[in-house]
């Protein structure tokens, strides 16, 4: 993002002294220039507070669709270290954020994201703030009913209330909406104290990481039949195919076979 030339010029940020640039300078003064990493912050934070619950949705599908790549690849950067020692710089504690924004745990998030110094070059940043805060437990609440939809049968509103310090309204327009977007699979009953029923009919971890193995053992012998294949020729790589050839092969020979002999016992 930041080495993108069309970026910089864009942002007056790779101006110099220089005599081809000095209309470019005179147009765009640098103090009024855009920090770029205000806007790397801006674009992770909003990248966090997209991705993060769209993969909880669904951690052990390859195939879903992702939002921000580069959110992913810095994620998958630091889980795949043997060691991730105390968060120090930006990267760092936006990925620790997003790590207990994925356990619903949305206090944590908060005071990782709150610790970030680069909130003192927003103007006007404790507005920006109160509103990052609302959206961050919204957030929290969806990650945390898809982490734990097959832990509880079921789960009362004012339990969700008090650990997201969320209105019964805001609680019931997140819940309704993934159930209508089948997000997941439960229902709501209607009481003074209302509560939402889970129905825990979902494949479990162990049933789709054995299903991921069995995929990719038959993809491995399909590759291993076409390498003998091509080597030895013909082992074992569609064998219908080669028993109608070798019938066809067969009648062939029978019919010529017997067109010798009637014509022997012509003459």
């Amino acid at each position: 993002m930041t080495r993108d030339k069309i970026l910089k010029d864009i942002l007056c940020q790779n101006y110099t002294r220089s005599s081809e640039n000095e209309t470019k300078v005179q147009n765009m003064p640098y103090h009024l220039s855009i920090n770029l990493e205000i806007v790397e912050f801006i674009y992770l934070v909003v990248s966090m507070i997209l991705e993060v619950p769209n993969i909880q949705a669904d951690p052990y599908d390859e195939g879903h669709k992702s939002i921000s790549r580069k959110f992913r690849q810095l994620c998958s950067y630091y889980d795949a270290q043997a060691f991730n020692g105390q968060p120090e710089n930006m990267r760092d504690m936006l990925y620790a954020a997003s790590k207990d924004l994925g356990r619903g745990d949305w206090q944590k998030c908060w005071d990782w994201l709150t610790q970030i110094q680069i909130w003192q070059r927003i103007p006007n940043y404790e507005e920006v703030q109160a509103k990052l805060q609302i959206k961050v437990q919204e957030q929290a609440l969806k990650c945390y009913l898809f982490t734990f939809k097959n832990a509880f049968t079921n789960m009362a509103f004012t339990h969700l209330e008090n650990k997201f310090q969320l209105s019964r309204q805001q609680i019931q327009i997140i819940i309704y909406r993934l159930i209508y977007n089948q997000d997941i699979k439960a229902s709501v009953e209607q009481s003074d104290n209302p509560f939402i029923i889970f129905q825990n009919d979902d494949v479990s971890n162990n049933k789709r990481i054995a299903t991921q193995v069995i995929d990719k053992i038959q993809q491995f012998s399909k590759l291993n039949e076409k390498l003998l294949d091509a080597k030895i020729g013909s082992f074992g790589f569609q064998p219908e195919k080669e028993q109608v050839d070798s019938s066809k092969y067969r009648k062939k020979s029978q019919n010529r076979y017997k067109k010798q002999q009637n014509m022997q016992r012509r003459k």
